[in-house]
Parts: C-alpha cells; structure tokens; sequence
C-alpha cells in the first residue's frame, strides 16, 4: 500500500509541474532512490526525485487495543490498523553544473511546493484514484537544521542536492484478519439481593 500511495501522490505532483511547465510530454517527478544498488548516485536528469526516507508509527492517536464487528449472534475481534507516517524527500538533480539547469531545478521544487500548498490533504474525495482504506493523508513541511539535513544526506550517501523534506501522516495500514472470535452477550443478570 505504501507504494500505492506514493505512486498516486507522485502522479499528482507531477501533473501539477507538467501544467505550470506547459509541457506535458517530460516526466517531472520520479520515484526513485538516492543511490543505486551500487552505492553511485542515481542521477535522473533534471528532474524532481521522490524518495521515501523514513517510515515511523504513528502513536499519538491510540484507541482500543482490538475493535469488534457483531453478525448475528458472533463477535469478531480485530487488531486495530498500523498508523504510519512517511517521510519523503524531493531532491532537485541536475547533470551538469551549468547555472541555467540549477535554476530550472529550483523553479520546479517552486512548483512543488506551490502543489502542496495548494492541496495538502489527500483522500479519496479530492484524489479519484485513492483507496479510501487510505484515510485523510496530510502533508506538511519538516523543517531541518543544517545539522539534520547533513546527517540526513550522509545517511542517504550522497552529497546535498536541493531538496525539501514533507512527511505524508497517518496511512492505516489494516489487513483486516480476525484475532479471536467469540459469543455475543443475550443477558444482562444483575444481583439486586442485599447482604448483610
């Protein structure tokens, strides 16, 4: 699911870049890592690169540990969905150190955040192709340090490339298998008798 979300958020950012570039034949946005399997950075010619960084859980918002649906005379029990947050950066790359390629890749991480100003909600009411099983996905800005943005490109191997990091919250992730199954209560007995 993790790649259907990403899939479905890199199409509509790059939809958004093809109409303010006025070009809609390039491919803007890409989906890629940093680095390939090799170590060598991926360099895809002055485009914008999509890259899951982190995956963390979400905690804040835990309810019941299980919830139950009723048929009949039957309860199910199910553990409740994963709630998950991605952290993805975009990364601007450019072959050449020529000033008129660095610039183009600075107008498009403009636009790109342009698109997630201007929709930074995603559900199935505002994207057609999301599943609903998504939820409401927000995305919103992680401010860095300089220090951050260091260790984060040391961790990816690679030297800085313009970049901005968004973090995609909460994507539940729920497989929807029964953990236990038991009777549904018919009686209530309450003992009114009192004791001396």
């Amino acid at each position: 699911m993790i790649d259907e979300l990403l899939d479905i958020i890199k199409e509509e950012a790059d939809t958004f870049l093809k109409l303010k570039m006025k070009d809609t034949q390039e491919q803007y946005v890409k989906l890629v890592p940093i680095v390939d399997q090799d170590g060598k950075p991926a360099v895809v010619e002055n485009s914008i690169c999509m890259t899951l960084v982190k995956i963390e859980e979400d905690r804040d918002d835990i309810a019941d540990s299980r919830y139950s649906t009723t048929s009949g005379n039957v309860v199910q029990y199910f553990n409740p969905p994963v709630k998950l947050n991605l952290y993805v950066l975009f990364s601007g790359t450019y072959i050449d150190g020529q000033e008129k390629n660095y610039k183009e890749v600075l107008k498009r991480l403009s636009y790109l955040i342009a698109f997630f100003q201007s929709k930074n909600v995603f559900m199935s009411g505002n994207t057609p192709r999301m599943d609903p099983r998504f939820g409401r996905i927000a995305v919103d800005i992680i401010n860095q340090t300089l220090e951050q943005q260091n260790n984060l490109w040391a961790m990816l191997g690679n030297l800085y490339r313009p970049s901005l990091l968004y973090r995609l919250r909460v994507l539940k992730l729920s497989e929807e298998q029964i953990s236990a199954v038991g009777e549904t209560i018919k009686d209530k007995q309450i003992d009114n008798e009192i004791r001396e």
